[in-house]
């Protein structure tokens, strides 16, 4: 009885770190206004629209935007289709905002609930309030990661500005379903799971380049940590494995080869030669000079102590049957 306490008391508290994050992002995907891109896409819509079509403008829009400026295709076809402040006012504006916050919190659940089930050994009934507990216990670290850490103000236009939040937040959700069904799909052996992390890792790849680059290599960690598991029979990789990076790394040569991406490289880039190699070098820097920052704050470092703690506390092992 004290233990079902206890893990109750848990779980309350958990429960309660977790809406004073999510909340306060709802809210505020509430009263947000439409800006900058938000009007030049809906008025390059409506004006191809009175042209050649309700239905082919839209389409037509995003193939003009593909073929002269990026090649994010998932992130065109939604920008110059949905058009909420046209189509709804400004409450239907501000209704799509709070949607795609939505989408982000539960879709980063749900890829928490498989990376613990994935991680689990198999449980009694007296134990599932535990296990239950481990999801909210990472689902709160990581809401913290994004939302609550020093410099993450930075990611405010990713939520209340309409043009970023369907470059960058739709993907990252169809990046988080992505992974959570590929994990799904081991656990249950089910190929649905397969067919949508196959669907949403092409869909994140087809938002933003850096969503993109983000699909393709968290799914190849996920073949990496199959291949190094310790147990015989987990270390078998079939065509189903391979698929959902498959299908995600074609998804990216679209985006970046792209006529548009090209062009659009091209012009900001003017005359300056900038190569693989370049780009290798500037990586390695950038994370040089970002790991040398966070790993300075103490707020990070006390973030990570408690998710390792937390982790011994729970007694969360990989690779376990």
């Amino acid at each position: 009885m004290k233990g079902k306490r206890r893990a109750w008391v848990i779980t309350v508290l958990l429960m309660g770190v977790i809406l004073i994050l999510a909340v306060p992002l709802l809210y505020g995907a509430g009263y947000t206004y439409p800006a900058a891109d938000d009007f030049i896409a809906e008025n390059g819509s409506l004006y191809l629209s009175s042209i050649v079509g309700p239905v082919r403008g839209p389409l037509y829009a995003a193939w003009n935007y593909f073929m002269d400026w990026q090649g994010a295709y998932t992130t065109n076809i939604l920008l110059f289709t949905i058009m909420p402040f046209s189509r709804f006012g400004l409450n239907g504006f501000r209704a799509v905002m709070v949607m795609i916050s939505l989408i982000f919190l539960v879709s980063l659940y749900f890829m928490v609930n498989a990376v613990i089930n994935s991680a689990q050994i198999s449980e009694s009934e007296s134990d599932r309030h535990s296990q239950q507990n481990r999801k909210l216990f990472l689902y709160a670290v990581l809401l913290f990661a994004m939302l609550g850490l020093p410099g993450t103000w930075i990611g405010k236009g990713v939520f209340y500005w309409y043009t970023a939040a369907l470059g960058y937040l739709v993907g990252i959700g169809s990046l988080f379903l992505s992974i959570g069904c590929v994990l799904e799909a081991k656990v249950q052996g089910k190929k649905g799971y397969y067919i949508g992390s196959m669907l949403f890792g092409f869909l994140a790849s087809g938002a933003s380049p850096q969503v993109a680059s983000f699909v393709c290599s968290w799914h190849l960690l996920i073949i990496l940590t199959v291949l190094l598991s310790a147990e015989p029979e987990a270390k078998r990789i079939q065509l189903w494995d391979i698929c959902p990076f498959l299908i995600s790394f074609c998804g990216a040569l679209i985006n970046v080869a792209a006529p548009g991406s090209i062009k659009r490289s091209q012009s900001t880039m003017g005359d300056v030669h900038y190569g693989v190699l370049d780009a290798i070098k500037d990586t390695l820097m950038v994370q040089k000079e970002e790991f040398s920052r966070i790993w300075q704050d103490p707020l990070f470092i006390t973030l990570a102590v408690i998710l390792v703690l937390g982790g011994i506390c729970f007694e969360v092992r990989g690779g376990q049957k």
